[in-house]
């Protein structure tokens, strides 16, 4: 089991080595991560633009006497800034079962917990409205509102899923359906982090509608071992983490089977997104910081 206190000291680290104030704060994020608006605000303390003259076509409210007064002749000007947009973000991690598998550098629900922390300061730097919401096989968790990155790394790792037990209810639901539909009602950037391995027919209605008003994109988390598994002698038991059924074989033949399953289930998963025209990207757990922000990166420009 993950000490989600002793864990965070370690993801807020890595989330630090990636900075991504400098993409959203640009127009790789149109529409809802737009920064600029086109209207203008005389008051406030937004970025000069300029300071024109006062004329019948400005409020009277929008004279800057201050500034006025320091003229000669007396002139009425006003000084036009620039306003930011806040936007809101919806987080949606995955924290099913599947999620809490690691081999080599980490548990892939420690990577999307990363992943979450790495959005969120970028996020809050410009001062926008965050949401966070976790869920598993069946249900979600609490709603997590203008909480702090740190915050939102201890839910993540803290969310228990269902227990074994009431995993085959009589009318199962799905906690990513439930939890799209508790999206905020203003547009908002939506983030999923999962490794997509429970997606229902459900889900997927589900993140077409959303991505029809939200900007949706997804993370896909995998492990090293559902990657590539090592070129050693021997055998070894692979163990199902849904059934629980156990195979033992050599490393070559898990090797086979794990890459064959692999590609069957990720072609049928970016079929999707592209039918949908959802942006996604593959992260692998425990990967340096320098390769999650280069993915990222990618990632945010197929947004603009």
């Amino acid at each position: 089991m993950i000490n989600p206190r002793k864990k965070l000291r370690e993801v807020m680290q890595r989330a630090s080595l990636i900075d991504l104030s400098d993409l959203i704060d640009t127009q790789l994020l149109r529409g809802a991560g737009r920064r600029e608006s086109p209207a203008r605000s005389y008051t406030g303390l937004g970025q000069m633009e300029s300071i024109v003259e006062w004329t019948p076509d400005y409020p009277y409210s929008a004279i800057n006497w201050n500034l006025s007064a320091q003229t000669y002749p007396p002139r009425k000007l006003i000084i036009k800034r620039k306003r930011l947009i806040n936007t809101d973000w919806c987080f949606l991690i995955d924290c099913a079962r599947t999620m809490d598998f690691g081999t080599e550098q980490d548990l892939k629900r420690v990577m999307a917990a990363q992943l979450a922390a790495t959005f969120a300061q970028a996020a809050q730097k410009k001062r926008d409205r965050v949401t966070q919401l976790t869920y598993d096989e069946q249900r979600n968790g609490l709603v997590l509102e203008n909480a702090s990155p740190e915050e939102m790394v201890l839910m993540a790792l803290a969310h228990q899923s269902a227990p074994d037990g009431s995993s085959k209810p009589a009318a199962r639901t799905s906690g990513l359906s439930c939890a799209l539909t508790q999206l905020p009602q203003n547009q908002a950037i939506v983030p999923v982090i999962s490794d997509f391995m429970h997606l229902t027919d459900a889900d997927k209605e589900g993140l077409i509608r959303a991505s029809h008003y939200h900007n949706v994109f997804c993370c896909v988390v995998e492990d090293a071992r559902e990657i590539r598994f090592p070129s050693v002698s021997g055998q070894i038991t692979l163990a199902d983490m849904t059934t629980g059924a156990r195979q033992t074989m050599s490393f070559a033949e898990a090797d086979r089977l794990v890459s064959a399953d692999r590609e069957k289930r990720l072609s049928a998963l970016i079929e999707f997104f592209r039918r949908a025209r959802i942006p996604y990207a593959l992260f692998e757990a425990g990967e340096k910081p320098s390769a999650t922000r280069n993915k990222l990166v990618r990632l945010l420009q197929r947004l603009s």
